[in-house]
């Protein structure tokens, strides 16, 4: 029997109460919280802190998959991956700012240049910043702009004495996040930088960085910045040691949420307007369904989604595009979730319409924080939940907004006020806004 949304929400906060109470046992044993990838705690992508956070919520069911998991984290530090980084050569002197993000090769232009997706800023634009990048997939560039320097893993060289000393275990996310730190380091000692920023998403080589940051000179800044929303079940935002010295959040909600269920003091967490959603923007997501991250079970969503159009009085919803996660363009299961949902759509045509009054609905699917951006630029939104605790937003946490359930694990959001979870920014604001000038 499924829980009332009332039921779920509660249980979603004693999730992350019994999330902190581990956060803060395994502290209490001298467990390095900021960079054990057990304490990233995350809701919406496979991983070692999704395994924890599952035991937590589901009790020895889980302890396979947790086991599972330990052993990839392990193997994963003895087998031999490519490794980059680009040299500190010329300039370093120069620097005020390091910037900390993730790119893709499509990032940079044949210059070398870099964009950022999460604060829309351009190397070319912040010539005082050097932007230190997380390459998340493909080979980096031939070349980079002075200001930038490229960081991937590394391969036969882990630090394996320097992860266990810190977890009693040897990990390949600890040993990465130990490596980008110590890289990030050497940039640091050629200049004269006194803020380091990133787009934050509490994951271990972020704390790595701000703690080894902090270690080299107590005097730099570090500023986060939650580029998206939260995540439904926000646990792997959970305050501890590596944090920023100051979070900036696009919306006096997720301040909220912050810090009354996630132990951040109000001081430590700004409202800003956003850097990466602007007021002036095109309307995403309108007409199309949209695939996470990560998902389990594509036979459930494509019966899930099959339901809706069933239910669905004719000529009532756009004609649907299926939208593959922006950073999984290379999987094979999203892949085959597109082709079997454009079946599904095209078996149920005569639900769609090109009719513009229908065109102002999007159809989300499983963990997504595109949910807030879709409710706050004005769409109709309804979500396909495999997994209602860790997926669907409740009351309980984002209290600025309604639940409606359309049929079992299918949901319909409203806001009660425009803007309480994301401020919509305007253009060139971002470098004020992060103090780059």
């Amino acid at each position: 029997m499924s829980a009332t949304g009332e039921d779920l929400g509660a249980e979603q906060l004693r999730l992350i109460e019994r999330s902190r109470r581990f956060l803060a046992a395994r502290q209490a044993r001298g467990v390095d919280v900021a960079v054990d990838p057990e304490c990233y705690l995350n809701s919406w992508a496979p991983g070692l802190g999704n395994a924890r956070l599952r035991r937590l919520a589901f009790g020895w069911r889980a302890e396979p998959a947790l086991l599972l998991a330990l052993a990839r984290d392990c193997a994963a530090a003895l087998r031999p991956v490519p490794r980059h980084a680009s040299p500190a050569s010329g300039g370093g002197e120069d620097f005020e700012h390091v910037i900390v993000s993730w790119a893709l090769p499509a990032d940079f232009d044949e210059h070398g240049g870099f964009k950022d997706r999460y604060v829309r800023l351009a190397s070319r634009d912040t010539p005082r910043t050097l932007w230190f990048l997380m390459l998340l997939s493909g080979s980096p560039p031939a070349r980079t702009a002075p200001n930038v320097r490229v960081f991937q893993r590394r391969g036969n060289g882990l630090d394996r004495t320097a992860a266990r000393t810190r977890l009693g275990r040897i990990s390949a996310t600890a040993s990465e996040a130990a490596d980008a730190a110590e890289t990030l380091v050497r940039y640091l000692k050629a200049g004269r930088i006194s803020q380091v920023v990133m787009p934050y998403e509490a994951q271990p080589f972020q704390h790595a960085i701000n703690l080894a940051a902090k270690a080299h000179d107590p005097r730099i800044s570090t500023v986060g910045y939650v580029h998206s929303a939260l995540p439904a079940l926000p646990t792997d935002y959970l305050f501890r040691d590596g944090a920023p010295d100051r979070l900036l959040v696009h919306g006096a909600g997720q301040a909220e949420i912050l810090s009354r269920h996630l132990g951040w003091p109000q001081e430590r967490v700004q409202v800003i307007r956003s850097l990466r959603y602007l007021r002036d923007a095109p309307v995403p997501f309108a007409g199309h369904i949209l695939l996470p991250y990560a998902f389990s079970d594509p036979d459930f969503i494509a019966r899930r989604v099959a339901a809706v159009l069933e239910a669905a009085p004719p000529a009532s919803m756009p004609a649907w595009k299926v939208r593959n996660h922006p950073v999984r363009h290379d999987s094979e299961r999203h892949l085959a979730l597109v082709t079997r949902l454009e079946a599904v759509i095209a078996r149920y045509a005569d639900r769609t319409s090109a009719a513009a009054d229908v065109a102002g609905q999007t159809l989300m699917i499983g963990a997504t924080a595109a949910v807030v951006e879709a409710l706050e630029r004005g769409l109709r939104v309804v979500h396909v939940c495999a997994n209602p605790l860790f997926e669907k937003h409740c009351s309980g946490i984002w209290t600025r907004m309604d639940i409606e359930e359309l049929a079992p694990n299918v949901y319909r959001y409203r806001l009660r006020d425009a803007g309480a979870y994301i401020q919509l920014g305007d253009a060139h604001a971002a470098a004020d806004r992060l103090g780059l000038n």
